[in-house]
């Protein structure tokens, strides 16, 4: 974070570095979908912003799987009930 300041933005690193934000996103999470000058050309806009990304964007965790388990019980409108 700059002194006295809020800190920059991804946002503001897209369009220092001339890309679209989700082509800045992807330096942080999907390097693979990058090119080496596009990845540079962000790094080098973050660097001189004082970017720094949050550490969760920077590891992709599982953090969107759930294990809760839904469960539907069929119920009758009537009682049915045996007798002998």
């Amino acid at each position: 974070m700059k002194a006295g300041g809020m800190a920059p933005t991804l946002t503001q690193v897209a369009k220092r570095a001339g890309v679209s934000l989700s082509t800045a996103s992807r330096a942080y999470r999907d390097l693979d979908r990058l090119g080496p000058e596009t990845l540079r050309k962000i790094l080098a806009a973050a660097q001189e912003l004082g970017y720094e990304a949050p550490a969760a964007r920077l590891v992709e965790a599982p953090a969107r799987e759930s294990l809760m388990v839904g469960v539907v019980v069929p119920t009758s409108p009537t009682r049915c009930s045996a007798r002998s």
